[in-house]
């Protein structure tokens, strides 16, 4: 499978990650690759592919020089990704909590963004169903601590006397 030079972009780091992976590791360091953890048909991919990402501003990005890819390195990657466990790639890219799913009825969508609002509002409420529900007891225990973190401390709008002056 080819290898793929990027770079990982953070909003918090000062400068980008170099990394180089194969394929199947970038697609899951990809932000919004998949339309609600549906892998994308190829034309999608290399529309993707072809843009050279996005460097993400405020939001995590990656970065590579554009590319595209043809039929037999598709099926590879599709393959590799159907056999894939992601959980094994937690060291190498970012969005490896979830699977892809593989949806052909959507494939004959050549446009990337008509794919992924077609996509989405297919898989939408299982997809966001099965990433909100506790997976493990450590998980619902942050997010408990989330939603205590989430209530509004008692001085919140009043002003302070230092601030008055």
């Amino acid at each position: 499978m080819r290898t793929i030079r990027y770079q990982r972009h953070e909003f918090t780091w000062p400068r980008p990650q170099r990394r180089h992976a194969e394929l199947s590791v970038l697609v899951y360091d990809i932000p919004y690759f998949a339309a609600c953890g549906v892998f994308p048909p190829l034309q999608v991919c290399n529309q993707i592919f072809a843009s050279g990402g996005s460097q993400g501003g405020m939001s995590p990005g990656a970065t590579w020089k554009p590319f595209e890819i043809d039929a037999q390195e598709y099926a590879e990657l599709v393959e590799t990704i159907r056999s894939l466990e992601p959980r094994t790639l937690a060291d190498k890219a970012r969005y490896t909590h979830h699977a892809f799913a593989f949806d052909p009825g959507f494939d004959h969508i050549a446009d990337h963004l008509e794919w992924a609002s077609a996509s989405a509002k297919n898989t939408a409420k299982p997809f966001i169903a099965d990433c909100t529900a506790p997976q493990t007891e450590s998980n619902a225990k942050r997010r408990r601590t989330a939603r205590v973190l989430l209530v509004r401390p008692r001085n919140f709008g009043r002003i302070s006397p230092q601030d008055r002056r």
